[in-house]
C-alpha cells in the first residue's frame, strides 16, 4: 500500500472509531452498511426477477444527491427495501473511488446489465454532475431525488462526525480557487466570490459547515435542476420525517416502483433518531454565513412539492 493510500485508511478508520464512540456502534454499522449486501434485500430481488423476468438492458436509473449529512443514506436504504431497486451506496468499490463514481461509462454499463427495474446510485461528491449523469440516459426516463436539510441541523451533525474539515476545505478553495476536487464542481465565479466575503478561514465549524451545506445544497439551483421537476424531485428531509410512509409513496412515484410498508417500518426509528441528534436552537452562525444559508432556505421551502 502506498504511503497515501495507507494515511487515507488510517484517517478513515480513526473517524469511524470516533462515530462509533459517539452515535453507538449500531449507528455506524446501519451508515457503513451497503444496503445491496443486505440479506433480506438479497432474497427479495431475487425473487421479484423470479416472478418478473426481464432481460439486461431494460432498467431505469435514478439519483439520489444533495449535501452529505443531509439523510442520503437513511433515503436509500429505505428505498432499497423495494425488490425492484438496485442500490448503490458511494463505498461501493464497484461503482465508485473514494466516494466518487469511477467513470460515467462504469454507470452505464452497470445499469444496462441490471435485471431490477431501477438501479438507485448515490453519488454525492458528484452531485454537481446530476444534469450529465441524466443525459447519459436521455430518453429512458432517468430520475433525481435531491434530498435538503435544515441549515442548523445539518451543520451540527456534519461537525459531529467530521470536526472542523467542512470550514477547512473552504478556506483552502477560497485561498487557492477553482482546481480538480470534487468540492469545486459547479463552482462559478459568483458562488467563489460569495464564499471569499465570508472569510472562511476566520469561520468558527459550525459556521464552516453550514456555508459547506449552502455551496452543495445550492447546487441544485446553480445548475438549472430546478427547471427539471419532471426528472428531479426536490424532497425535503422535515418532510420525510414527519410522514414517512406518505413522503415515501410520493418519491416511489417518482421513481416509478410501487412503495412497501418495509421502507417506512425499517426507517422510522432511524430517521427519528437521526432528528433528534440534530435538533436544537439555532447555532450563532456568522452573519454573513447565516444570510446565504436563511436566502437558500427560503428558495428551498418555496421549490420543494408538497409531500403527498
Amino acid at each position: 500500500m502506498s504511503q497515501g493510500r495507507a494515511a487515507y485508511a488510517l484517517t478513515r478508520a480513526r473517524r469511524r472509531l470516533d462515530w462509533a464512540h459517539d452515535g453507538g456502534l449500531l449507528r455506524l454499522a446501519r451508515e457503513l452498511d451497503d444496503p445491496r449486501r443486505s440479506p433480506r434485500g438479497a432474497l427479495a430481488r431475487r425473487a421479484w426477477r423470479r416472478s418478473h423476468p426481464t432481460a439486461p438492458g431494460s432498467a431505469r436509473v435514478a439519483f439520489i444527491a444533495g449535501a452529505q449529512r443531509s439523510g442520503t443514506t437513511m433515503l436509500l436504504r429505505a428505498l432499497a427495501a423495494s425488490p425492484q431497486i438496485d442500490p448503490y451506496a458511494e463505498g461501493d468499490p464497484r461503482l465508485f473511488t473514494r466516494y466518487r463514481l469511477s467513470s460515467p461509462e462504469a454507470v452505464v454499463r452497470t445499469v444496462r446489465a441490471s435485471r431490477q427495474e431501477v438501479v438507485l446510485l448515490k453519488p454525492l461528491c458528484d452531485s454537481h454532475d446530476l444534469p450529465a449523469l441524466l443525459s447519459l440516459f436521455a430518453g429512458e426516463s432517468p430520475r433525481g431525488l435531491w434530498l435538503w436539510r435544515d441549515v442548523d441541523a445539518r451543520a451540527r451533525s456534519a461537525v459531529r462526525k467530521f470536526g472542523p474539515t467542512n470550514q477547512r476545505v473552504l478556506a483552502r478553495l477560497a485561498a487557492e480557487g477553482v482546481d480538480g476536487s470534487w468540492l469545486a464542481g459547479g463552482v462559478t465565479p459568483e458562488i467563489l466570490a460569495a464564499i471569499r466575503a465570508t472569510d472562511p478561514a476566520r469561520l468558527d465549524p459550525h459556521s464552516g459547515a453550514a456555508l459547506f451545506w449552502w455551496l452543495r445544497t445550492g447546487l441544485y439551483f446553480s445548475r438549472g435542476l430546478d427547471a427539471r421537476p419532471e426528472e428531479v424531485r426536490l424532497v425535503s428531509y422535515a418532510d420525510v420525517l414527519d410522514d414517512p410512509p406518505a413522503a415515501l409513496t410520493v418519491i416511489c412515484g417518482h421513481l416509478g416502483i410501487e412503495p412497501v410498508p418495509a421502507m417506512w417500518s425499517d426507517v422510522s426509528a432511524q430517521l427519528t433518531a437521526a432528528a433528534k441528534s440534530g435538533t436544537g436552537s439555532e447555532l450563532p452562525l456568522a452573519p454573513k454565513v447565516r444570510d446565504l444559508c436563511d436566502e437558500l432556505t427560503a428558495r428551498l421551502r418555496a421549490a420543494t412539492p408538497a409531500p403527498r
